[in-house]
Order: structure tokens, then C-alpha cells, then sequence
């Protein structure tokens, strides 16, 4: 009921909505859905503005046709900031006046934190953090339109960006006017990324004006900058009006105003010197003589260690999702000065550097983004070797905000000591793992460090001078996820650098278990029960659970089954592993199948997607690296409750220990995929089945011939060949059509077989083709027979009919002639 109680408020909002995408339209799914921002049309009664006491205001500037209408927002807490861009010959009239303040329409006060006014003259490099003049945090918002203080002189014509940042704690309170139409600019950054009302899309423009005019008094400076940095000086600026001497304080990052060091009466750029190395904040204020502007500022330098970099660490960054890192970032730091940050790629990929001296301890510090379980990378030495990785598929979305996940020497100079390579884990139990590695050398002593994935190196517990190789790990959890770093001890004081992380899941208690095995889903609440591990490898704490731990779902048989989302409350983008105990088929020889049941809960929105993948090796998610079925569920299932039966052949895998993933991946805003009675045996059944019929159709025309080739497709559901069995055909019920298949169809595949003898569908009319195996000894007589229906006329008339997606509709077309 959740789920129709959503769509029936967003047909409430329908005039200005993003559009009900669903999973229908998913090849047109833009960034914003994924985000899930959202919107709603509000009922605002206008407000008197709020004025500060600038009497010098002339003119307002703005794009929006009238008030509040409209309101856009994530439905939950959220940070994002909304922007009308200005462009230049619009500013012209103006060069010589100033910005004296914006006011911004709210739709949704009772949900807003603050809103803070930005103003911006570079939307590329713009992150939230570094507008050109920020105004002053107010955090008593009104419904309709609030006064934010900014002020800037307009020195010269140029593209300027206004809005505002605003902190939200649900709903949709960014103001829109519900104008049709956009107008360039109407931009918003969310998530560490842009977009258009227009691209999302919304009719309308934010609700934002700007106040221009004459400055009355001492206007604050502005973008301010720092160049020509030394190890020990730098040359600050700063943009402004008039004013001609200036007050500067600075200090360590940070730092509280009036704690610093004051330098007073200076001009414009000013050459600071004598400082040493780390990062600095400074302040600047203008100085009108007598009157004395607002502070402006902090704006951030660093002061480097060295004047030029000795070497280079590489770091290899992806974002899987392709949309760049979303807000997150690494700062690299040398004996705690900041050397450089990485945003990540644009796209998908990139690769870059940051330039150290090479003369100390060299650390990562992780800035968690909106979508970390998007982002993996790896950090290699200016000598070659991967210092730290995320692997594959261990997302960043493990590291925490402001985490140090990494230290180590900033060296230039590879260690006389190299470092192991190609970390494993072997023999994995409940609750133990033999750790492996290649020595960097002839080495024969080692260093370990383990602790739970994610943890910081330096937190976990060491293990030191240990000599085996593989090492037996012991006392540990069952069905856990560790890391283990290694360093190489060479002798005398002459150690590797660490590598890792290696990442490894420890089983269940269940053990292996032999053939046949079969799960209902009836004899426990929750899957650890079973013996089933699942992975959240999407990070949204939505995870494959027994159904019994949820409501009511639609199963195959029994009252209980397993269940993944793809929607809940909003829409998800699941990456969720199910993953069966491990599987003893080191004594298989025949045909080894699994079979399975799986359909979609929701029958309006089946199309859920999922692969059943196989690992020889662990249960971590890279492990899975064998395909071996993957579909997207249709609707109307014909084995009870819109079920489908499936098989596959895992006779290949035959002699080996093995786990199955169910892997529900790849799409979105659908519903619940449910799988149930799943089953792995040595198959020594019979069973064919008619699985439909892919000739005669209308694809080339209307009107059928006298002669239609009829072609049907005969699946392999049981474990023995098929061969050499009659399959018939009849049209409206009269004379069978029989012959025979020669085969083999092998387990677990089809085969297309065509009629010799064609159909005559020439007359006008509808046309019902039955289609019937005779197969010795098949065990299910029910899926024997396959009814099909096709149609042979002289036109088509097409409907193209446009819904809301509320539901309850009915269309009819009448003949009226």
C-alpha cells in the first residue's frame, strides 16, 4: 500500500513534477533521479519582504515571472545550493554599483535550517565551499520570500552566477515560480554536481532577486586569492571598491578571528613573509576612513615544505556509477602540510598526482561525498608500488568523514626492503583464513596488521616477526568481512613499506554441504538462519531479507521467500548479493542443475533485474566473476503467484566447492524481486518444455499468408537430453500437425525448431496455435502445452495513450460507424 500511496500524492504534484520515470523509461533516467530529488506545488500567501536598511537599493534584478509556487528538494535532509545565472550585458548597466542583497523564495520553511546567499563568477570550479562572496547564514526563514545579506561591487561586466545555499531538513523548500519555460542559468549543484531545472526537467526558474544600486558605505572585499607561494612567503589579494588601504589578519586554518595576527593599513596585493610551513586562513577588511567595511573572508593558503616537488604518488580514481566522485575528495599531506586534493574523475575514470618532497610521513585523509559506494581508487609510489586500494568492488563508502585511512613514508627513494605482493586469503572457515603473500625478495619475516574492513591502518591488531607464510589466522567472526596489510621484515631495522588492503569474508557456520540441496525459505525467520550471507554492495541499508522479516509477499509456495528492492518509499539503485552456503560438488559426475522460482511483487513494475553468478574461490563480491544466467523479470509468471521456473547447468563446475549469488543489480524504482525453492542436484529427470512461439507473427506486416512457417521454442528443464520426440501444432483446433525432433536439446538449454509443414493463416481473422511435446517419461505434463494467439487482418489502428501512472484508468475505442 506504501507504494500506491506515493504514486497517488506525486499525480498531486503532477504540474511541475519531474516526470514519473520508471523503470519502463530507464534508458532516459538523468542524475537528478538517482539523487532523488523531487518536487511539490505549494500554496504560499505572499509575505512582506523583510528590507535590510539599505536605502540605497535602485533597482531589482530578477527572472522570475511572479511568486512562490513551486518547491524542489531531496524529501529528506539535504545540502544543496540554487543559482540564476546574470549574464554580462545584463550586468552592464550596472558596472560601478554593487549587489546590495538577495531575496529568495521558500517553499517550505518549516523544513529549512538556514539559507546562506553565494554569489559565484566560475560555476566550474564552484563545490558549495568556495563561492566568490558568501553572505550572511540566516537561519529564520519564512514561507515566501526572505532577505539574505550579500554585498559585492560590480567592478566590470561579466557572467555572474546568484543564488543561494540553503540546508534543508526534508521537503522542497527551494522557491520555483511555475513559470513554462526556463531562462539560461537556472541552475542547482547537489551531490558535488550540476544541473538545470530545464535538464531535470522542471518548467520554472528559482524564485531569487537581486537588489542592485549605490553602496552607501564601506563595502567588503572580495575574492580574495593567494599567489607567487614560497616556503616562506606569499603575496595575498583581493578584489574592491574604492578603498584604497586594508586591514589583513591571518593565522593557522582555522583559527578563531581576533586570535590571529593583525597587519594594519596595507595596500593591495600585500606580500606576507616569514611564515613556515602548513596552511593558513586569512582575513581581509576594507578601510574607508573612518568607516571600516565587514570582514571578508577566510580564503585558504598552504605554505609547502619544499619549493619544488622530488617526486610523485599516481592515484588511479573511478566512480562506477560514472558521474564523478559526488562531493568527495582525498587530501594527501606531508608531515602534515596539505600537498594536494583529489576530486576524482568527471566522468568515470581518471588518473592524476601530487607532487611530495620525499622527506617524511606521508598521509590520506578521506572527505566523504554523497555517493561513496560509487567510488574505488588505488594510491601507487613515485617507485611502483600500490601503497593502498580500495579493490574492485570495496567501495570508499567504508571509509568515514575526516577518516586518516592511510600513513606511511612519503619516500621518493623505493625501500632497500621491496614489499610483498599478491595478498590472499585461503582454506577460509567461520573462523579462520590462511593469509598469503609473494616475499618482495628472499625475506623470510613479516609484519601483519588485520582488523574488520575499512579499518584505519595503525587501529587493527599487529602481528609482528611472524615467519609462515601462508599465516593461520584464527579467532575469527563468522560471516565477516576483514582486511590484512603485510610489510616485509628484511633485517636489521630495514623494513618494506605496508600494502594492502586484502579483503576476505570469513563463512558460516553451516559448513559445506552436499547434493541434493534444496531452500524454501519456510524453516527460519531471517537468512543467517538458512545459511545464507548477503552483501549490501551498494551501501543504502537495504539488503536481501526473508520476506517473513517484512510483511506479505507473493511466493511460490509456503508463506515465506527471499526478497530484494528496488524501491522503498523512494527509488534505490540495488547492487544486493544473496549468497547460498557453499556447495560440495567434488563428488558430482552427472548433470549437476540449479533450479530456482523468482518474480517481480509488484506486477505493474516487474522489470527487475538479476544474474546468478558462481565463485570458486570466497564469497567476497569479486569472487562472482562466472555469469552464468541473468534476465529482466516479465509479469504474468505461469507457475502460481506470477512465478517463473528456471533453470541452469552447473556441470561444469563439477569436482569443485562453489557458492551462488543471486544478485539483484542494474536497475531501479520498481518494487521487491522475490526469489524462492531453490534447488541444486544431480538431475536425472525428464522434462521438456514448450517456452512459446516465435513464428507466425505480425512483425513484417498485418496481413499472414497461405503458407506461414511455424517455429517454436523447446526448453530443456530436466537433466537428461532430449531426442527424438514428436512435437505437433493445430490452428483453431482442427488437424494436428506432428513430427519429430531429432535433438539432443542438453539440459538447461532451448532450441528454435521449425515446422516443415507451413500454417495457412490467409484469411482475415484471429488465430489460436496450440502447440503440444510428446515426450517418454516427462515428469510435468503442464508445461507439454503452449497456447499462442496471432492475428491476421488488413490494418492497424494505434493508440497512443499518455498516463499519469496513478492507476485506475480504462481506455476503450469504439466503433462508431
Amino acid at each position: 500500500m506504501r507504494k500506491i500511496t506515493l504514486l497517488i500524492s506525486l499525480l498531486m504534484i503532477a504540474t511541475i513534477s519531474f516526470g514519473q520515470t520508471k523503470q519502463a523509461d530507464m534508458a532516459r533516467m538523468a542524475k537528478h533521479v538517482k539523487k532523488g530529488f523531487s518536487t511539490q506545488v505549494v500554496d504560499i500567501p505572499v509575505q512582506a519582504i523583510q528590507y535590510r536598511s539599505i536605502e540605497a537599493v535602485e533597482d531589482t534584478f530578477y527572472y522570475c515571472g511572479h511568486d512562490v509556487v513551486g518547491g524542489v528538494g531531496y524529501d529528506a535532509a539535504g545540502t544543496f545550493s540554487v543559482f540564476l545565472k546574470i549574464n554580462a550585458a545584463d550586468l552592464t548597466p550596472y558596472v560601478g554599483k554593487a549587489i546590495l542583497g538577495v531575496q529568495a523564495g521558500c517553499a517550505d520553511a518549516s523544513n529549512t535550517a538556514s539559507m546562506t546567499a553565494h554569489i559565484l563568477n566560475d560555476s566550474l570550479t564552484y563545490n558549495g565551499d568556495n563561492p566568490l562572496v558568501e553572505g550572511t547564514l540566516v537561519d529564520a526563514v519564512v514561507d515566501g520570500w526572505n532577505d539574505l545579506p550579500i554585498t559585492m561591487p560590480i567592478l566590470s561586466a561579466q557572467d555572474l552566477w546568484v543564488g543561494y545555499e540553503i540546508v534543508a531538513l526534508g521537503g522542497f523548500p527551494a522557491g520555483t515560480d511555475g513559470a513554462t519555460g526556463n531562462i539560461e542559468g537556472a541552475d542547482l549543484l547537489y551531490g558535488g554536481g550540476w544541473a538545470t531545472l530545464a535538464g531535470i526537467p522542471l518548467d520554472g526558474n528559482w524564485s531569487i532577486k537581486v537588489l542592485l544600486g549605490t553602496p552607501d558605505g564601506c563595502l567588503a572585499p572580495f575574492g580574495l586569492s593567494a599567489s607567487n607561494i614560497t616556503t616562506s612567503s606569499v603575496d595575498l589579494d583581493w578584489q574592491s571598491s574604492g578603498a584604497t588601504s586594508f586591514n589583513i589578519e591571518y593565522g593557522p586554518e582555522g583559527f578563531t578571528q581576533g586570535t590571529g595576527t593583525m597587519v594594519n593599513s596595507i595596500t593591495n596585493p600585500y606580500a606576507l613573509t616569514g611564515l613556515v610551513a602548513g596552511s593558513y586562513d586569512f582575513y581581509v577588511q576594507a578601510d574607508c576612513n573612518p568607516a571600516t567595511s565587514d570582514w571578508a573572508g577566510p580564503s585558504t593558503f598552504v605554505i609547502p615544505t619544499c619549493s619544488a616537488p622530488s617526486c610523485f604518488f599516481y592515484f588511479d580514481m573511478v566512480d562506477t556509477y560514472g558521474d564523478g566522485w559526488n562531493g568527495a575528495s582525498l587530501d594527501v599531506y606531508e608531515d602534515g602540510v596539505l600537498s594536494g586534493t583529489m576530486t576524482g574523475p568527471v566522468a568515470d575514470a581518471a588518473y592524476d598526482s601530487v607532487g611530495v618532497c620525499g622527506t617524511g610521513v606521508l598521509e590520506l585523509v578521506w572527505n566523504a561525498g554523497s555517493w561513496d559506494s560509487e567510488i574505488t581508487f588505488s594510491v601507487e609510489t613515485p617507485y611502483g608500488t600500490v601503497a593502498y586500494t580500495t579493490g574492485a568492488s570495496t567501495a570508499a563508502d567504508l571509509l568515514t568523514d575526516g577518516q586518516t585511512f592511510y600513513v606511511g613514508e612519503s619516500s621518493c627513494t623505493a625501500p632497500t626492503c621491496p614489499a610483498p605482493t599478491a595478498l590472499n586469503a585461503a582454506n577460509i572457515t567461520d573462523s579462520s583464513a590462511d593469509l598469503g603473500w609473494t616475499p618482495g625478495d628472499s625475506e623470510g619475516t613479516w609484519n601483519l596488521e588485520w582488523g574488520p574492513e575499512g579499518f584505519t591502518p595503525g587501529s587493527g591488531t599487529m602481528l609482528t616477526g611472524i615467519t609462515d607464510n601462508p599465516y593461520s589466522l584464527t579467532g575469527l567472526a563468522e560471516l565477516t568481512t576483514y582486511d590484512f596489510y603485510i610489510q616485509a621484515d628484511c633485517g636489521g631495522g630495514d623494513a618494506s613499506i605496508w600494502v594492502g588492503p586484502y579483503t576476505f569474508n570469513t563463512i558460516s557456520l553451516c559448513g559445506a554441504v552436499t547434493l541434493p540441496w534444496t531452500e524454501d525459505f519456510e524453516s527460519a525467520g531471517n537468512l543467517a538462519d538458512l545459511c545464507f550471507s548477503t552483501i549490501d554492495n551498494d551501501g543504502d541499508g537495504n539488503d536481501w531479507m526473508n520476506s517473513a522479516e517484512a510483511g506479505s509477499f507473493a511466493t511460490h509456495s509456503g508463506t515465506n521467500c527471499a526478497t530484494s528492492s528496488s524501491w522503498e518509499g523512494s527509488a534505490l539503485t540495488p547492487d544486493n548479493y544473496l549468497i547460498t552456503p557453499q556447495l560440495d560438488l567434488t563428488s558430482e559426475t552427472g548433470t549437476t542443475m540449479l533450479k530456482w522460482y523468482v518474480a517481480a511483487q509488484d506486477q505493474t513494475w516487474p522489470e527487475e533485474y538479476y544474474e546468478v553468478r558462481v565463485s570458486t574461490t570466497g564469497m567476497a563480491t569479486t569472487d562472482f566473476a562466472d555469469v552464468v544466467y541473468s534476465e529482466i523479470v516479465e509479469a504474468g509468471g505461469p507457475e502460481g503467484n506470477d512465478y517463473w521456473f528456471r533453470t541452469v547447468n552447473l556441470s561444469d563446475y563439477n569436482g569443485e566447492m562453489i557458492y551462488i549469488a543471486f544478485v539483484h543489480t542494474n536497475c531501479t524504482n520498481n518494487y521487491y524481486l522475490n526469489i524462492d525453492d531453490i534447488n541444486v542436484e544431480e538431475d536425472t529427470s525428464i522434462d521438456g518444455a514448450v517456452a512459446g512461439v516465435v513464428a507466425p507473427n505480425n512483425d513484417s506486416g498485418c496481413q499472414l499468408s497461405a503458407s506461414e512457417s511455424v517455429t517454436v521454442t523447446i526448453f530443456n528443464n530436466g537433466g537428461i537430453d532430449l531426442a527424438n520426440f514428436d512435437v505437433s501444432y493445430s490452428v483453431n483446433g482442427g488437424a494436428l500437425v506432428t513430427e519429430t525432433v531429432a535433438g539432443p536439446i542438453t539440459a538447461a538449454s532451448s532450441f528454435d525448431y521449425t515446422f516443415t509443414t507451413p500454417a495457412d493463416l490467409s484469411a482475415l481473422g484471429y488465430y489460436d496455435i496450440q502447440v503440444t511435446l510428446a515426450i517418454t517419461g516427462d515428469i510435468n505434463a503442464a508445461n507439454d502445452v503452449f497456447d499462442y494467439e496471432v492475428s491476421s487482418t488488413d490494418a492497424f489502428i494505434t493508440v497512443e495513450v499518455t498516463s499519469d501512472n496513478a492507476g485506475g484508468q480504462s481506455w476503450a475505442l469504439i466503433n462508431a460507424a
